[in-house]
């Protein structure tokens, strides 16, 4: 691990990684633990530097962090820790050698693999977790669109990516809705307000007393649903 002294005596340890990579990047783990991704031509100090640079946005996101539930996908998955689902945690158990899967059984999340690892049990988690969130995601789409359909709304294409700066977003020019995977962690009633959000910027696209008036006609109490989502943080 390096570690950086700020002006204040904060210490930041991070782990420093080598990849082909054209940006440098600053990623905050599940676990807290910091990375920073650089490619090879770039120096220890430049990386330090960017640090540095960052701390402030590095010391805003651990704070929320610690007041929020925290939403992300594992990069090593032990065994009896927790993982989020549908709004509901589930305790990880492994079962091995078996070939790969992900089962919920009342409590708990099986992750199956042929042999003992935290990092194949995470990888097996992350590849049924993105199989997992086509369906759910289409889900509600299908939910929630029949609400709008009466307004003349055609059914837009829906694409799905990991993000961390916001839930959706509507390229109403293009017809499309985007969805972040990460929603598949939140209660189904949050993943709708989100779903319908975007659907409603297709007639509304900014965020006017008329946008928010037809998000209540068609989703009854959307504004304390949609406050819900300050509850939830992605790492």
């Amino acid at each position: 691990m390096e570690t950086v002294v700020l002006p204040d005596a904060t210490v930041i340890e991070y782990e420093l990684i080598y990849k082909k990579v054209k940006n440098m990047t600053l990623r905050i783990r599940p676990d807290g633990t910091v990375t920073v991704t650089v490619n090879r031509r770039v120096s220890q100090k430049r990386a330090e530097e960017f640090v540095r640079e960052h701390a402030a946005w590095l010391q805003k996101r651990r704070q929320l962090a610690d007041t929020r539930r925290q939403i992300g996908l594992p990069e090593r998955l032990e065994q009896d820790t927790q993982v989020l689902w549908l709004g509901t945690e589930y305790r990880v158990a492994w079962n091995y050698p078996a070939a790969p899967a992900v089962e919920l059984y009342g409590d708990l999340a099986v992750v199956s693999m042929p042999d003992p690892s935290a990092e194949f049990a995470a990888k097996v988690y992350r590849d049924w977790y993105q199989a997992q969130s086509e369906r759910v995601l289409t889900d509600a789409l299908d939910r929630v669109f029949p609400h709008f359909e009466p307004l003349g709304l055609c059914r837009p294409r829906l694409c799905l990516r990991y993000m961390t700066s916001r839930w959706g977003s509507c390229s109403y020019h293009k017809g499309k809705i985007t969805l972040n995977r990460y929603l598949c962690q939140l209660p189904p009633a949050l993943i709708d307000a989100v779903t319908a959000h975007e659907l409603a910027h297709f007639f509304h696209p900014d965020h006017s007393p008329a946008f928010y008036r037809l998000l209540e006609q068609v989703f009854p109490g959307y504004r304390e649903t949609a406050a819900q989502l300050k509850e939830y943080f992605i790492l």
